[in-house]
């Protein structure tokens, strides 16, 4: 026997013991260097033709993935992701802004390993971060203040490493922060862990837009001189400028100096470094007396003569101008500076004059009628309605051309009521009322029966029609006499009395609600009213607006017409009414005793038959209907309204009648006061405070405390001043203690004394000279401190860590940091590990201003880099070749031997290569088998063939087993042979008298007749019936392996046919030699 002829390996060779590969011929196999074998290195060739071992391949020695560099590429991307064959290369390649360090081509070698190994390759930065600072920065300075708050974002930053940066900025400053006024230049400074620097910048400008404050300005008292020019002087006003810095001045006059008679203003300009400038006048008034001549009234004069007693000023008004406010015949000073009387000032003004086209008088309807009480409400509104409705009709027709006549108010009382009212108060008051209680639209407003009046109405009621109005002979009218609201009925407002008779009449305390009235003093004996007066208003007016008096006349005369009429007509009873079945008799119509008065229009008020505007100054009050001043804050600059205007928000005026928007002043801010509240105001000076507006004077800070300016507003900047040993930017706290070095002796500073000759106190917060080196008491009071060289600054907070010194600066400071340290304030601590010194996964330490690494088993150096040689002191055995690795070696055995030192012998029958019980006999890198009894090969894997010589009989197959064999029959036989032929008819399987005949595996029934099925089961009917719906054989009965043959047969059967085409053969004969031996066919078709 010979097995396949094989070929050597790929990169390898083969040498075979014999050409022709026999029997038990043995081939090596071996590799080109750089490969490596797998597979078996000896196979032979064994009895069955086939080779024993497994194919010999030469595979290419490989290097295990490169680890990928940070911020490098390695080439190709096969390098970091699977293995790399003998001699394949691989490229190191550093991203931009890296530089590469190290080999930059390995290549595996025969080894496995890369070359170079013990060199590592790294891409170290080289590129500087990138640093955008924020735009320039312009603000403006805070109120008051010489600083503004500035919220700026951090810079963006951003390196080609991917890692965070460190920033520092000079001045130390974080956002949000203060900034003086004035230009700040803020610089940032970034590094990456590769010490790579940049820097950016932007400015901070903080302006300076606040004018100097007028701290004082106040114009000295009027000067009276009859001898001209005069020298006068005054108190210097006060400036200051939030920026604390010197402000330059321009005055027009220097003091003291002359001035002539009348005002003279002295201008003080000042303007501070930014330019913003600010003005302080001060008036300088010189009179030759203290009474000041009073300005013309709007539309009018003043005529003012000098008397030996004082001064007489009269005002008069224009023509079509009068006074719609009381003015008395003249006015008087005493060259006191007071104006007499008191009570008409401030000067009036005149405003226009028209004639009133509207008149009314008050009349009283007298009704009798039974059954009629003061208690029927619903039948006196009746009354009240149908008797107005039908006076107002009468005279309507009686009054003349382009006149309106109409009656309104119609209102019923009781007269038992009324008259007991008048006995228990004044019958004066209550005969007059009816004439005064208007309403703003020319109404009567009364009390009705039990309601009390919500309030009276003032009217002026003079009517002197032949007045002239305007001029220093219009007669005075008496102002109102205002009575308690609890003397006029409880009616909730005050009452004007028009006469002189009645206007000094004490009413005293009056019923003020008719519902309360005992009972007996509202009805009679009866319980029945005797008479029921009803009030009402007869108005005339003007059909079309008029100029002329001689349209009032007309007027007049109308209404007094309408009042005759109404008064005939209630006498002929005419004004009777009926009110369902009771009839109501007008028994007269009576009214006042007055003459008919003039009414004037909303925002007017009436003097006589003449209406007046409220002049500008002054509001129309609707519900007395009088001209009133426009209250502080308020004013008015048109006439005839009905309110004053409102000054703007946080401003008023100094007194009451104010005609414009420019006699709205300003209300003092907080930090400031005056007399008045208002402008021109005085800052609250040092010590003092005030929180709110329109104040007359400062607050005192609480004791001990002080403000370090002028015009502060809140009581948290009353503070206590510096103790000796600590200054601060104002003298006041927060305080820090003075350098090492320095020393302050007073409270309240801003600044600390340098020791003599440079010398150290050691400490901080020193109070005298006495605590500074070398510097004896004796000394101490003989040397004169020298001049603040040291001013508070940032770095008495000593705000830089971990021993960094600081350096001040124009803005905030900056730290100089020790080395290890970083930050604003050095309070960072470098971290040396950040840059990754250690190689090859060594550990690092940081430590201050330094780093130590911890190598991981393998490797050595100060940064690891130094691969270990384990092959140095030839650890492998049995002449095994040593390959250094990581932290180890790698021994390749020779054939034959094997463990991590090639130490072992390799035992080839470990994996029990002889099968079939065969025992192994182990060698050098080889093995025989010694094979049981029915086996042979190289391994005992051929079994000795007892099926050789084909026992088996009938077909049957033989099954080779281990020293002898099995015959497997076909179905039918049986026997250790198959020799014997099995007789299926044994028992009778068949029924019915059937016959059974033997087959191979099988037998088969002849049934006798009558009997079908396989084994002649089933017996068949005598009568039956066949079907052939189409021609064929579709439908039969077959008797098959009748006991004989038929000589003879007998059949009956009916057959219908309808197939008129074809033919049919419903009986057929036949045999095992022949087919259809006898048929019975049917031609009919």
């Amino acid at each position: 026997k010979t097995c396949p002829a094989m070929s050597p390996p790929r990169h390898g060779s083969m040498t075979c013991s014999t050409p022709d590969n026999v029997f038990e011929t043995e081939c090596h196999f071996s590799c080109d260097h750089g490969y490596t074998l797998v597979g078996s290195k000896k196979r032979t060739c064994l009895a069955i033709s086939l080779w024993d071992g497994l194919q010999a391949l030469c595979r290419p020695v490989s290097c295990s993935p490169l680890k990928p560099i940070p911020n490098g590429i390695i080439s190709p991307t096969k390098c970091t992701k699977g293995k790399s064959s003998y001699n394949d290369e691989c490229t190191y390649e550093c991203k931009p802004g890296f530089k590469l360090d190290g080999p930059k081509l390995r290549r595996c070698v025969d080894s496995g390993e890369w070359s170079d190994g013990e060199l590592p390759t790294t891409c170290v930065d080289i590129e500087s971060p990138v640093i955008k600072c924020p735009e320039n920065i312009v603000v403006d300075a805070d109120f008051n203040d010489a600083s503004a708050m500035v919220e700026w974002p951090t810079p963006q930053t951003f390196d080609n490493s991917g890692e965070p940066v460190t920033l520092t900025v000079i001045p130390a400053i974080v956002s949000p922060r203060r900034f003086d006024i004035g230009v700040a230049l803020v610089l940032y400074a970034a590094e990456d862990r590769a010490r790579n620097r940049a820097r950016c910048n932007f400015t901070v400008t903080v302006r300076d837009v606040e004018p100097p404050t007028v701290d004082r300005c106040v114009s000295p008292p009027t000067v009276l001189s009859r001898v001209l020019p005069v020298s006068v002087t005054w108190e210097e006003p006060l400036f200051s400028d939030n920026s604390g810095k010197p402000i330059s001045s321009w005055r027009s006059h220097e003091k003291p100096a002359s001035f002539p008679l009348g005002t003279t203003d002295i201008i003080y300009e000042v303007k501070d470094e930014s330019g913003n400038n600010n003005t302080c006048i001060i008036t300088i008034t010189v009179q030759e007396h203290a009474c000041a001549f009073p300005a013309d009234p709007m539309n009018g004069r003043a005529n003012c003569t000098e008397a030996e007693n004082g001064v007489f000023c009269s005002l008069t008004c224009n023509e079509g101008y009068g006074f719609a406010l009381k003015t008395p015949p003249f006015y008087f000073c005493a060259y006191d500076g007071i104006w007499q009387p008191a009570e008409y000032l401030p000067f009036p003004d005149c405003s226009i004059t028209f004639y009133s086209n509207s008149i009314y008088k008050i009349g009283t309807v007298s009704v009798t009628s039974e059954g009629l009480t003061c208690e029927d409400n619903f039948l006196l509104a009746q009354l009240e309605k149908h008797l107005e409705r039908k006076i107002s009709n009468r005279v309507s027709l009686v009054c003349r051309k382009n006149v309106i006549c109409e009656v309104e108010n119609m209102i019923a009382e009781c007269e038992d009521i009324r008259d007991k009212m008048e006995e228990e108060s004044n019958s004066i008051f209550f005969r007059r009322r009816r004439a005064f209680n208007k309403t703003m639209d020319g109404g009567i407003f009364r009390y009705k029966r039990g309601v009390p009046m919500p309030h009276l109405l003032a009217k002026s009621m003079a009517m002197n029609r032949s007045s002239s109005f305007g001029s220093q002979e219009s007669p005075l009218i008496e102002p109102p006499n205002l009575l308690e609201t609890s003397s006029v009925l409880n009616f909730g407002n005050t009452f004007y009395s028009p006469t002189e008779d009645s206007s000094h009449i004490d009413l005293g305390p009056l019923k003020t609600n008719l519902d309360t009235a005992p009972a007996s003093t509202l009805m009679n004996a009866d319980g029945l009213p005797n008479k029921i007066e009803l009030e009402f208003q007869l108005k005339g007016k003007i059909a079309e607006t008029s100029e002329e008096r001689r349209e009032q006349n007309s007027l007049m005369n109308s209404v007094q017409e309408a009042m005759q009429f109404l008064q005939d007509a209630a006498y002929s009873g005419e004004l009777d009414v009926s009110l369902g079945n009771k009839r109501l008799h007008v028994e007269y119509v009576k009214f006042d005793e007055e003459e008919p008065m003039f009414v004037c229009e909303p925002g007017t008020v009436a003097q006589g038959n003449i209406c007046l505007k409220c002049p500008v100054g002054t509001h129309f009050n609707v519900i007395y209907e009088t001209c009133e001043a426009c209250p502080l804050g308020t004013y008015q600059f048109l006439e005839g309204q009905f309110s004053c205007l409102v000054c703007p928000d946080r401003t008023s005026t100094t007194a009451g009648q104010s005609k414009s928007l420019g006699e709205c002043k300003a209300q003092c801010l907080p930090g400031s006061f005056s007399a008045t509240g208002l402008e021109p105001c005085e800052t609250c000076p040092i010590g003092s405070y005030q929180p709110t507006y329109a104040q007359q004077e400062c607050i005192p800070c609480p004791p001990g405390t002080a403000t370090h300016r002028r015009g502060v507003r809140s009581s948290t900047e009353c503070r206590l001043p510096c103790p000796p040993g600590e200054v601060s930017r104002i003298g006041l706290q927060p305080c820090f203690p003075c350098p090492d070095g320095f020393f302050q002796p007073h409270k309240g500073e801003k600044s600390c004394f340098k020791c003599p000759n440079n010398t150290r106190t050691g400490m901080q917060g020193a109070k005298d000279m006495n605590a500074c080196e070398g510097v004896t008491q004796e000394t101490a009071k003989k040397t004169i401190p020298e001049s603040a060289e040291l001013t508070i600054n940032d770095c008495f907070s000593v705000p830089c860590l971990h021993g960094a010194s600081c350096q001040a600066l124009e803005i905030g400071f900056s730290c100089v940091c020790q080395p290890g340290y970083t930050g604003i304030y050095c309070e960072l601590e470098v971290d040396e590990c950040e840059s990754k010194p250690c190689l090859n996964g060594g550990s690092c330490q940081d430590e201050i201003n330094a780093y130590k690494c911890f190598c991981t088993p393998g490797y050595s150096g100060e940064h690891c880099e130094i691969d270990v040689d384990d092959c140095l002191f030839e650890p492998c055995f049995n002449g095994a070749t040593c390959f250094d690795r990581i932290n180890g070696f790698y021994c390749k055995c020779p054939a034959g031997f094997v463990g991590p030192l090639c130490q072992y012998n390799i035992d080839e029958c470990i994996s029990n290569p002889c099968q079939n019980d065969g025992f192994c006999v182990d060698l050098i890198a080889n093995y025989t088998c010694d094979c049981m009894l029915g086996f042979e090969g190289r391994n005992c894997e051929i079994n000795i063939d007892d099926c050789a010589s084909s026992p088996c009989k009938n077909n049957a197959t033989c099954v080779d087993d281990v020293m002898f064999f099995k015959c497997e029959c076909l179905a039918g036989y049986e026997g250790e042979l198959c020799e014997i032929d099995i007789n299926e008819c044994q028992p009778q399987p068949c029924m019915n008298g059937a016959t059974c005949v033997d087959k191979i595996a099988a037998f088969k029934c002849l049934c006798p007749p009558s009997y079908v099925g396989d084994l002649c089961e089933t017996e068949l009917s005598s009568d039956f019936l066949l079907h052939f719906p189409s021609s064929g054989i579709l439908d039969f009965v077959q008797l098959d392996y009748l006991p004989r043959e038929l000589s003879e047969v007998t059949v009956c059967f009916w057959m219908l046919t309808t197939d008129k085409l074809h033919y049919g053969t419903p009986i057929s004969y036949a045999t095992d030699e022949a087919d259809n031996l006898l048929t019975l066919t049917d031609y009919s078709g």
